[in-house]
């Protein structure tokens, strides 16, 4: 698999795994510029421009499939109907990952699923995409100010090695209490990390207008559509005018 690390704007009505930034008031300062996103990208990095999404683009999408099970779908809107069917389908399904999270160690390993190897090239990416991020005048917040929220933080593998150096201040939201504690006592005493929060995304509530930039990798795969959507709803309302939302995803090989 390879990784997708994009930003998301503003009116994301188009699909996800791309870069928002929400849009300034009237009465922001005009610095904070809000340029539309182009083509032209950095190697091993993907980004894309949101658009509204076209009549077509509402038609049942994926067309038929199956899943792990063996279950055969006419379409992605009828797996989801399948599956969340009701509130115990839907706790089930959030079931299945806090399974496999309480069965991994709280390490670095364990947390990147036995592939260690990858943590060193993943922090060197997302470095070298914020940093472009900066250079096209996108982030305007110099290095090492702003504020930012993790999520999915689990024990603070992203915030430790990349954030903390990248922004002014950290926030971490994972709905594993056990990672939570390890990345709390790992980093404790630590004036850029603020708050440790548990609760799962797709529950959370963090006050409006609270952050600079909201930082989702490797997290919102756990999310049903319907959360996920409801999920940019509420980073919507907690960035500050012209905030950015980082989102980084795995995606199959071609």
């Amino acid at each position: 698999h390879s990784c997708c690390l994009a930003l998301f704007r503003h009116r994301f009505e188009a699909m996800p795994l791309k870069v928002i930034r929400k849009k300034p008031a009237a009465s922001s300062s005009p610095s904070r510029s809000s340029t539309n996103f182009v083509k032209t990208r950095p190697s091993a990095v993907k980004t894309s421009v949101l658009r509204k999404p076209s009549a077509a683009s509402k038609a049942p999408r994926g067309g038929s499939g199956g899943d792990t099970h063996g279950s055969k779908y006419e379409s992605v809107e009828a797996l989801w109907e399948a599956e969340l069917k009701d509130e115990t389908s839907r706790n089930k399904w959030y079931a299945q990952g806090e399974k496999y999270w309480k069965g991994q160690d709280a390490s670095i390993d364990g947390v990147l699923g036995g592939f260690a190897q990858t943590h060193g090239p993943d922090i060197r990416e997302s470095k070298r995409f914020i940093q472009w991020v900066r250079d096209r005048g996108d982030l305007v917040l110099p290095k090492g100010s702003g504020s930012v929220l993790d999520c999915g933080a689990g024990i603070g593998r992203v915030t430790a090695h990349l954030l903390r150096e990248q922004f002014g201040t950290v926030d971490l939201i994972e709905p594993n209490r056990r990672l939570l504690d390890k990345a709390a006592a790992d980093m404790e005493g630590d004036v850029k990390v603020r708050n440790f929060k548990w609760a799962p995304l797709q529950d959370m509530e963090v006050a409006d207008e609270d952050y600079d930039v909201i930082w989702a990798q490797w997290v919102l795969l756990y999310l049903p559509d319907d959360d996920l959507v409801n999920f940019f709803k509420r980073c919507q309302r907690m960035l500050h005018p012209d905030g950015l939302i980082f989102v980084k995803e795995n995606r199959r090989g071609r």
